[in-house]
């Protein structure tokens, strides 16, 4: 008999079948798997993003590295410290990615692994990336909740369920109803800890987005952020910006933020912009509290 490992589901009428296996109707929407064979990563969504560009050298040696694994050849790379022998290996990593292929980077310092998390993170969208050293287990983090019908994807009692380093296991029930509810975890904050995001919407013609993020230190889950409160205290007015950009006051900070938007649905962005990157439309971005 099918048990759900995250939620304990067993109940048959919120268990499907995809691609010839079972999975658990209650709680796959909220944890944003999938039920297919690689359950690391779907290869055809993973992109690779640099914000600069390689030197001629380094292209030319990342090229060759990357003609070596095809041809199922080692390579050494010798260079001093700074010279940017890890962007070297970054076109590698894609390829490596993109045909299916699980990735290891080992390096023989703490620090290191740590600061290569995050600058692995920001350059390989959309790829489940995990830090793995001495003393290090990672944390599991699920929402859960009960579906009121069993066609519609509206959730009362949203609980978020985290399993320390250590195997214990913790629940906490939010106050939080609503439509297609999912967790996300990134660092929203200063500090350099992972936040837990859950978002949704309330739905109805009076609908607006459910957005909430919570710090999780030492078996407390706090809310630093809500979207509602948020909204009631501050007003916000946008405006287009040339070059695909979103400029956003919010008078109650006294703040002034700039988005940039270029990598929006060219559907989206045609309608906002020239061929130019030149405004085109009078209306200016709707902003939702």
């Amino acid at each position: 008999m099918f048990v759900c490992e995250k939620c304990g589901n067993k109940e048959q009428r919120y268990i499907g079948i995809l691609n010839g296996k079972e999975y658990c109707r209650r709680c796959i929407e909220f944890i944003g798997e999938e039920c297919i064979e690689d359950e690391i990563v779907k290869s055809s969504e993973g992109e690779l993003k640099l914000d600069y560009e390689l030197t001629n050298e380094q292209k030319k040696i990342s090229d060759e590295i990357v003609t070596s694994f095809k041809n199922k050849k080692n390579t050494l790379v010798k260079a001093v410290c700074g010279a940017g022998k890890t962007e070297l290996v970054f076109a590698v990593i894609e390829y490596a990615l993109k045909n299916k292929m699980n990735v290891g980077f080992a390096v023989p310092r703490k620090n290191v692994v740590l600061d290569l998390y995050s600058r692995f993170k920001d350059s390989f969208k959309n790829y489940k990336i995990v830090t793995v050293y001495g003393g290090c287990k990672e944390e599991t983090i699920i929402l859960k909740g009960d579906y009121v019908h069993e066609d519609s994807s509206y959730v009362e009692r949203a609980t978020i369920v985290i399993k320390d380093e250590n195997n214990n296991v913790e629940e906490y029930p939010l106050k939080v109803n609503g439509y297609n509810l999912k967790v996300f975890v990134g660092k929203f904050s200063s500090n350099n800890s992972d936040d837990i995001y859950v978002y949704g919407e309330t739905g109805g013609s009076a609908g607006y987005a459910i957005a909430i993020v919570y710090k999780y230190n030492n078996g407390d889950l706090v809310e630093i952020f809500n979207g509602e409160y948020f909204s009631e205290k501050c007003r916000c007015a946008s405006k287009y910006l040339e070059e695909y950009r979103i400029e956003v006051l919010c008078q109650s900070y006294e703040r002034k933020y700039i988005m940039d938007i270029r990598n929006s649905s060219k559907d989206y962005l045609k309608q906002i912009y020239d061929r130019d990157g030149k405004i085109k439309t009078n209306e200016d971005p709707s902003i939702s509290y």
